[in-house]
C-alpha cells in the first residue's frame, strides 16, 4: 500500500503528526485484521507491506485514510490542501516482494534524508535481523537515556486515546515507550525475515541499485493511473463522449452512462481516478468500487 507524495504535500507538517500517523498505523492494523510486515512514513507519503485478504487490506487502507484525515481536521481545523490517495498493489512474485520490502524500509534514505533505515524512527527498518539484546530505537529518550516500556492498559481511557490518536481499541498488553506504540506489538518480524531467509540475502538486497527501484516506481505509477494535462484530458473526454453517446460532455449523461464513460477512459487511457472523478462527475470512492 502506498501513496503519491505529490498528492499530499501537507500530510505531515510537525512532529506531532509523525507520532499520530505512527500510532494510527498500529490502531488500524489491530482493527482491520490485516497483518503488517513493514512500513515507512514520511512528510508527504507512506509505504506499507500488508498481508491478508484483499478485504482486510482494503479495510486497513480505508481506516488509515479516514483516521489520518480525522487527526488533520482535529489539529488544523481544516483538511484543505491534503488529499490522501492510497493504492493497493497485490504482490505475487517473491523477487518483487524482496525488492519492494527493501524499498519500503529504506524509503527515507532513498529520499535523501541523512539517516540509515535502521535509525529511522518513523519506520520499521530497525526491527529485522537483529540480535535479541538489541535495544529498540524507540526506547531512547534524551541524552542517551533509555526508558522502559509500559502497557497501554495501565493508562486511563483518555490518556490511551491521546496516545492512539483514536478511540478505536488496541490490546491492553500492547507496549508503549516515549509515546510510541511499539511496532513490535504487531509487526510480523519473523515473516518479513523469512522473505529473505538469510542475513546475507537481506544485506544483498539492501544494497541493490536503481534498476530494481525503477520496476517498483513503474508499477506504482501504473496503479495510480496517468495524469494528463487539462487540455488533453478534455479533448480525449469529448472524443469518447461523442463516440459513445453523441454528446461532448458528461454533464448531460445519466449515472449509468457516466460510469460507462469512466470505465472506457480507464481501460483505454488508464487515466487517474482523481481525473476520472472530475471529468465524469462521479465521486472517487464510487469509481474505485466500480473500476478495479
Amino acid at each position: 500500500m502506498f501513496s503519491n507524495g505529490n498528492d499530499a504535500q501537507n500530510f505531515i507538517i510537525c512532529k506531532e503528526d509523525f507520532y499520530a500517523e505512527f500510532n494510527i498505523t498500529a490502531v488500524c492494523v489491530h482493527n482491520s485484521g490485516a497483518g503488517m510486515l513493514a512500513f515507512s512514513i514520511e512528510e508527504t507519503h507512506a509505504h506499507f507491506i500488508l498481508y491478508g485478504t484483499y478485504s482486510e487490506c482494503t479495510k486497513f487502507k480505508n481506516l488509515f485514510q479516514s483516521s489520518s484525515m480525522s487527526h488533520i481536521r482535529a489539529t488544523r481545523r481544516t483538511t484543505d490542501n491534503v488529499h490522501l490517495d492510497f493504492h493497493l498493489n497485490v504482490i505475487e512474485d517473491v523477487e518483487y516482494l524482496r525488492n519492494v520490502s527493501i524499498y519500503t524500509i529504506a524509503q527515507a534514505t532513498k529520499d535523501g534524508k541523512s539517516v540509515m533505515p535502521y535509525d529511522y524512527l518513523w519506520g520499521t527498518g530497525s526491527l529485522y535481523f537483529r540480535q535479541p539484546y538489541s535495544v529498540p530505537i524507540w526506547y531512547y529518550y534524551k541524552d542517551g537515556i533509555i526508558n522502559k516500556p509500559y502497557r497501554i492498559g495501565e493508562l486511563s481511557k483518555k490518556a490511551a486515546n491521546k496516545i492512539k490518536h483514536s478511540k478505536m481499541p488496541v490490546p491492553d498488553d500492547w507496549l508503549v515507550c516515549n509515546d510510541y506504540i511499539l511496532p513490535s506489538n504487531y509487526i510480523d518480524t519473523k515473516q518479513f525475515e523469512s522473505i529473505f531467509k538469510t542475513h546475507n540475502c537481506f544485506r544483498a538486497f539492501m544494497s541493490s541499485g536503481r534498476n530494481k527501484d525503477t520496476s517498483i516506481l513503474d508499477r506504482m505509477a501504473g496503479s495510480r493511473g496517468v495524469m494528463l494535462d487539462d487540455l488533453e484530458l478534455r479533448r480525449i473526454s469529448e472524443t469518447v463522449c461523442m463516440e459513445l453517446f453523441k454528446t461532448r460532455t458528461a454533464r448531460w449523461l445519466s449515472t449509468t452512462q457516466r460510469m460507462e464513460l469512466a470505465k472506457h477512459l480507464w481501460n483505454e487511457y488508464h487515466i487517474s481516478y482523481r481525473q476520472l472523478s472530475s471529468v465524469c462527475r462521479i465521486p472517487e470512492e464510487e469509481l474505485r468500487e466500480y473500476i478495479k
